[in-house]
């Protein structure tokens, strides 16, 4: 494992992999499995998928938290890439002191 880990390091740091963010998000998520990150190996993969599906912690509805082309927002509606999508709140920059309640 620590050679693999080694190896994902090296290509990472590859200058061929620069403007393919698709690989660097593989590579890292294989970087962090390799090293016993399980959760974030695993999660990283929204970024290419530009979406997270998270429950919401007060009710446990599904909420979509968009990043890429169709913009940067929350929303419940799974179908937010239709024009005429539900209600979309738009993501906020938040201080990580402010987020208390989380386990």
């Amino acid at each position: 494992m620590a050679e693999l880990a080694r190896l994902t390091e090296e290509a990472l740091r590859h200058p061929g992999l620069a403007g393919n963010s698709a690989d660097y998000v593989y590579l890292l998520s294989a970087l962090l499995g390799f090293e016993g990150i399980g959760v974030w190996s695993e999660e990283l993969d929204g970024l290419n998928d530009e979406e997270y599906e998270v429950p919401c912690p007060a009710c446990g509805a599904e909420n979509f938290i968009v990043i890429g082309e169709h913009g940067f927002f929350s929303t419940v509606d799974s179908m937010y890439m239709d024009s005429d999508a539900g209600r979309r709140v738009p993501l906020q920059p938040r201080s990580p002191s402010s987020l208390g309640g989380w386990a």
